[in-house]
């Protein structure tokens, strides 16, 4: 027989609620992760070394120093106050299309360095602000479960992801960077529409 407390176990399930603020959350991690995924290192590589002509040694030099940017990153990360991290969140995805643009127009070596360093200096800095904001939105018990399921997507992304990719740049070698572009573009306003919502939470 089912123990006496079956009824609010039960209850405890499907207390969690999908409201619309969590909802354009999934949204804007969802069109991060195939803007990302859309325009993956081996695009890069291929950008570089075979449509510019240049060495594998300066493909190197700007995947080493986009990874160091995450350092001083990371330092400022634990002392922006958090009036500040809306902003801060904003400020990525300001950053990414600027990545994504630059990627897609301009055909030079520091400026692929530069867009590069910034993008990965963005996602280290707003990264921590974000997934607290995910995670407030979920009771406790269930943020392994929604963590799971973004991996999960995350990797179904994956598996489509480099045929488009090397689709799209087949046709011209900047065309996954345009697709990027494209859904920053997307996600920019969903994230603004929250900013309300957002600076409440971070009070």
């Amino acid at each position: 027989m089912p123990r006496l407390d079956v009824r609010e176990r039960v209850g405890d399930v499907f207390a969690f609620r999908f409201d619309r603020e969590f909802k354009a959350i999934l949204a804007i991690e969802a069109l991060e992760i195939l803007a990302l995924c859309l325009a993956p290192e081996i695009v890069l590589i291929n950008y570089m070394m075979i449509t510019l002509k240049m060495s594998f040694f300066q493909v190197m030099l700007v995947v080493a120093l986009s990874i160091l940017a995450s350092l001083p990153a990371t330092y400022l990360s634990e002392r922006i106050r958090p009036r500040h991290r809306f902003k801060v969140i904003s400020l990525y995805f300001v950053l990414r299309t600027l990545w994504a643009l630059i990627m897609f127009l301009i055909p030079n070596f520091y400026a692929i360095l530069v867009a590069n360093i910034m993008a990965e200096f963005g996602n280290t800095l707003a990264l921590p602000f974000y997934r607290s904001w995910l995670f407030s939105k979920v009771p406790s018990d269930k943020a392994s479960s929604i963590l799971a399921g973004i991996s999960s997507f995350e990797r179904l992304v994956g598996l489509v992801t480099p045929f488009i990719a090397g689709l799209l740049a087949s046709l011209h070698p900047t065309l996954p960077y345009l697709t990027s572009l494209i859904l920053f573009l997307v996600a920019i306003p969903i994230l603004l529409s929250l900013e309300k919502p957002l600076n409440k939470f971070f009070k």
